[in-house]
């Protein structure tokens, strides 16, 4: 049996967590494998190594994102290896790599230490990583049906994540409405964003959670069963932000038609450029623009099919658990 600890938050409202569920999940079916998330005092590199007992854990894996794991020096990575433990990153804050957007010295120092170092996009300036995407969660069975009287016979759109500002859902409801969709959103919302993406699109609804209190966190599994049961989805995001985006990987599993963000105005989308993804692309975010694609949105995506299962978490974790053996 190979143990890994896996130094992450968990079950927590955190994108990280949620991406720590869905490696746990996708290995579950590995009988020689048993992954142990760590609480947050894991995140303390001392905490950590006091845990590491002789016989406990074979692999000590850091799903890394700066504002979590920023206490993590290159010395503590080798400390932990003086122990005969093998060491994995999977690094979530990544740069292009690219001469005006070079990775910070501390990614760089991590990498050259790290037993296996996993980004989720293409960097220039880390030659000897492992580049694996963000994986796409497994299928689920639609479940819109409590949200359609809402909708009052209207196509629905979907979408999910916080509600910052560079996500342009105030954008996303004018414009559906204007298209004469319907709107709904999972994630976190506040009673008084509700109230007012209410008055953008009176058609908006905002998925519950488990104890049936809508705009706020929802399970990631509910979360694809409701964006499956959209007609489709849409992400207008516009930020300059490190890193990969899950939340668009959500909606890709749903497997229903998809509109983004052109991934040079949206630096999380970068990874998905140039790929045979099926999604639909927006260069302009004008209300124009994207009420008139809007229009044009049509059901049924084989593109968006085939990307899903090529990139799925099942595959992913494959290769998870053949780099683990490997190491091991």
């Amino acid at each position: 049996m190979i143990t890994v600890l896996l130094v992450t938050t968990w079950e927590e409202a955190c994108g990280i967590a949620e991406h720590s569920a869905l490696l746990v999940d996708a290995l579950k079916t590995e009988d020689d494998i048993h992954i142990d998330p760590s609480n947050k005092e894991s995140l303390d590199p001392g905490h950590c190594l006091s845990t590491l007992t002789p016989g406990r854990y074979e692999i000590v894996h850091l799903n890394y994102h700066a504002a979590l794991h920023s206490r993590w020096l290159p010395t503590h990575v080798q400390r932990v290896q003086a122990t005969g433990r093998k060491v994995v990153i999977t690094y979530h804050d990544t740069m292009s790599g690219e001469p005006d957007q070079p990775n910070s010295d501390h990614c760089k120092a991590l990498a050259e230490v790290a037993d296996a170092f996993i980004v989720h996009e293409p960097v220039a300036d880390l030659p000897s990583v492992i580049y694996w995407r963000q994986g796409i969660p497994e299928p689920e069975e639609p479940a819109l049906d409590i949200y359609r009287a809402g909708t009052r016979g209207r196509p629905c759109i979907g979408t999910v994540g916080f509600d910052f500002p560079w996500k342009n859902y105030d954008l996303l409801a004018t414009c559906s409405y204007e298209a004469g969709w319907s709107l709904l959103i999972v994630g976190k919302v506040t009673t008084d964003r509700q109230k007012a993406l209410a008055d953008l699109n009176p058609h908006v609804q905002f998925a519950t959670n488990d104890q049936g209190v809508s705009g706020e966190f929802v399970h990631r599994r509910q979360v694809v069963r409701v964006l499956s049961g959209c007609d489709g989805t849409a992400f207008l995001y516009l930020c300059a932000n490190t890193g990969t985006s899950a939340a668009i990987r959500q909606g890709i599993a749903a497997r229903k038609p998809m509109l983004a963000t052109d991934p040079r105005a949206c630096r999380q989308f970068r990874d998905l450029q140039n790929l045979d993804t099926g999604i639909t692309w927006l260069e302009n975010l004008s209300p124009v623009h994207v009420t008139k694609w809007l229009g044009w949105l049509s059901p049924g995506n084989h593109q968006m099919d085939h990307f899903a299962e090529q990139d799925s978490w099942r595959r992913l974790g494959q290769k998870y658990a053949d780099l683990y053996r490997g190491l091991v």
